[in-house]
Formats: C-alpha cells, structure tokens, sequence
C-alpha cells in the first residue's frame, strides 16, 4: 500500500496553501477533502475577504501578514491571476474602542502607514461612508481585498503543478495518530501518510482534540444593489470595518453585478452539525445589517442581490489555535480561525508545511499555540 510523505487533510484556504507548501519541497503528497475544489459549504467562500495589516487583534500577528502579502504576491505571478486589489480599508470606531485603540498600536509597533481622518474628513473624502457623531477614522492605505475562491484555487493549481495528488468528495472520519504511518481513514478508503496537517475548519473537533469551548457558528453575507459610482471598487472605494455598539459590520465595494457585499462579524447562531448547514437566510440578521446599511452606507439600497451562509470556528479568545499534534509531532493543525484567518492562508500554510517536515517555522507562532487555552 502507498506510504505518502505527507497528508493534508482539508484543502480550503490553509489546506491548499499548505498542500503547495508541502508539494514544492518535492515531497509525495496528498490532499483530502470532503467536498469539491473551492466550495461553499465551509467557511473559504462568499467572493472576497478583507485583508489588512494594521491588526487591531494584535500586533503579534502583523510579522504573518507581511509575509503573507509577500505570499500572495508570488501565487499571482505564479498563476497569472489577480487574487489580491489593494482597495484600501476606512475602520470607523470610538477613539477608546478596540478597533481604533488596536489599529494604532499596531501600527506605531511596526511603523505601518495609517491616516487618521476626522467625520469631516471622512465626508469629505469618501460622502458615502456616515461615521457616528464621537467616532473617528482609520485609513489604511496597504490594505484591500482577497478573491477567495479564486485564491484556493490557485493554491491547489499550483500544488497539483508541483505533482501533489488531490482527493476531493472523501470524507475523513478518523486520523489514527499514534500509527506509525500514520492511518487516515475515509468512508471509502484508508491513507497512510509520515506526516499530516489537519485545516479541516468547522470539522475540527472531530479530527482533533480541541478544547471543549470551541464553538462554530453560523454567519451571513448579504449583496445590496447600488447605482452610485461612489459604491464602484473601480472608483477607489475602499473595504470598510465598523465597531459599533451594537457590533461589527464590515463589507467591501461592489466588483460586479451583485452589488456591495455587507455583513456582520459579531455574533452568529451556534451550528449543531456543520455537515447539516442550513443556507436560509435569518429574519434577524437580516435586519441587523439592513439597520447598518441604512444608517451607514448612504446609497446603498436594501434591495438584496444575493445572500450566502459561511460558519466561523470561533476559539476561546478568537485567537487562531496552530500547533503540533499532542500526541504525534508529526501531525501539525489550524484551528479557531474565529472569523478572521483567511487572509493568514499562505504564511500559516508555509508554517505548517515547516512544523511538520522541520519540526519548527522561522515564524513567531508560539503565541497561537493551543495550550494558552489549556492553562
């Protein structure tokens, strides 16, 4: 029976990256995964993503997105393909929130380019955005949008050019970890592999033992129409991010017919069985986000053009989980992305790719290992 070098199991924005990362080393690899290439059933989906640099989250995570912008700068000219439009973000926020709080020290720690603009400022600049009397704003010129699908694709296309092996429609239902190789099972087939990374999103817990508060929930995208040119991402309409006291809003300018794409990042209905996803829309998200946008996006109309369904798998502290394998070194994971990782998918690939063929990462990921959950 075939022994692969390596296994990845899981192939939507971390999986694919890594089984690229793995593949170019030269190594006889494998990727699984339960659906086809690029789905929509996960949480790697839904057109765009934001990406930034200025991290409101932590200033630990900026040295991954720089090297995560270098990434994703090669996989275009590898791919001749535009995964990447640097589109800028505004963050509008309370000067004591911890978006803007955050944004700054970010930024000052590792002397990244950010413009401070004032409510006038921002009206003045960009009419469309309404910024709540006491708020202030952040641009962030660096800053932009990923084309999601278009970006797991070109990870797998470039790991199959470099003879990685992808196995889509194949559910894994148990990775033994203490085999030597190690043994995973399908519903059809078994795998043996030396090595294995394990990026399999809201299916996480049933593959790898997660503490317990692990939660996945349910988010929703939602498409507006707009005739306004202002609205355009060809017009230099930037992405956008709202801390508010009812939540965080964020969306992106529109890029084809369906119009502005807005959304909610707080929240979210808990997901029993992530196998067993619901699509409909929800009564009150949908007036949640219709408030925002009527009250924020000024020529956005609440005519919907389209809405999807992604799930978060949201850690303890919505900090990522990336490690090694308590029980087999050889098996490296991500996990928790907590609504926030996609645009970290190259670098933590490269990462995975190195804990599990080098036993270690040139990058500073101590701080996203999962025994801070543990303590």
């Amino acid at each position: 029976m075939q022994i692969f070098d390596a296994a990845v199991v899981g192939t939507g924005g971390i999986g694919s990256a890594a089984l690229f990362h793995l593949a170019k080393r030269g190594l006889n690899v494998i990727g699984i995964d339960q659906f086809p290439a690029a789905h929509s059933l996960g949480s790697s989906h839904g057109q765009t993503r934001i990406i930034r640099q200025a991290y409101f989250e932590h200033p630990s995570y900026v040295p991954l997105l720089r090297r995560a912008y270098e990434l994703w700068a090669e996989l275009e000219t590898q791919t001749q393909q535009q995964l990447f439009a640097q589109t800028g973000i505004l963050e509008v926020g309370p000067p004591d929130g911890i978006l803007i709080q955050g944004i700054e020290a970010s930024a000052e720690q590792h002397d990244l380019p950010i413009e401070k603009l004032t409510a006038k400022q921002v009206q003045e600049r960009y009419p469309m955005f309404q910024v709540p009397s006491g708020n202030r704003a952040i641009f962030e010129p660096t800053a932009g949008m990923l084309f999601v699908e278009k970006c797991v694709a070109a990870h797998l296309q470039v790991a199959e050019q470099a003879r990685a092996e992808i196995r889509s429609n194949q559910e894994v239902i148990a990775i033994e970890v203490n085999e030597n190789p190690i043994r995973i099972r399908t519903r059809t087939d078994e795998i043996l592999t030396h090595r294995c990374v394990v990026c399999s999103g809201a299916w996480a817990q049933q593959l790898l033992p997660l503490p317990d508060t692990i939660r996945v929930v349910r988010k929703h995208l939602h498409w507006f129409a707009s005739d306004e040119p202002d609205w355009q991402a060809k017009n230099n309409c930037p992405t956008f991010l709202y801390e508010l006291p009812e939540g965080h809003f964020y969306g992106f300018p529109a890029t084809n017919e369906l119009g502005v794409k807005v959304a909610e990042h707080t929240g979210g209905e808990i997901v029993g069985d992530p196998s067993r996803l619901s699509k409909t829309p929800d009564s009150t998200d949908n007036e949640r986000v219709e408030t925002f946008t009527r009250q924020h996006l000024h020529g956005v109309t609440l005519q919907r053009t389209h809405h999807d369904v992604c799930m978060y798998t949201l850690s303890e502290d919505t900090h990522f989980i990336v490690d090694q394998h308590p029980d087999n070194p050889q098996i490296a994971f991500a996990a928790g992305m907590s609504g926030h990782g996609f645009k970290f998918a190259t670098v933590l690939g490269e990462a995975l790719s190195q804990l599990v063929l080098d036993g270690k990462t040139q990058w500073s990921i101590d701080f996203l290992k999962m025994s801070r959950l543990n303590a």
